[in-house]
């Protein structure tokens, strides 16, 4: 299996450059190579089931919230 990222950054907000844009990715694609003996209906319902138990996926496609603080 080989699985490959890539995501629409705009610099313009990641370097502060216009506050208008976000500073984070516009969009993330995530692509799945899989050699198996199985059909591409199966490879897809693995997917699938990737999707709904991968806490990565999960933090990514909702909004968590964040805690920030400063320890002295």
């Amino acid at each position: 299996m080989e699985t490959s990222f890539s995501g629409d950054l705009d610099l313009h907000g990641f370097l502060g450059l216009d506050e208008n844009v976000r500073n984070g990715y516009q969009k993330i694609k995530v692509t799945f190579k899989i050699k198996a003996d199985a059909s591409k209906e199966k490879l897809q319902e693995l997917v699938q089931l990737a999707q709904k138990r991968s806490p990565v996926f999960d933090i990514v496609s909702h909004p968590t919230p964040v805690e920030v603080s400063l320890e002295e």
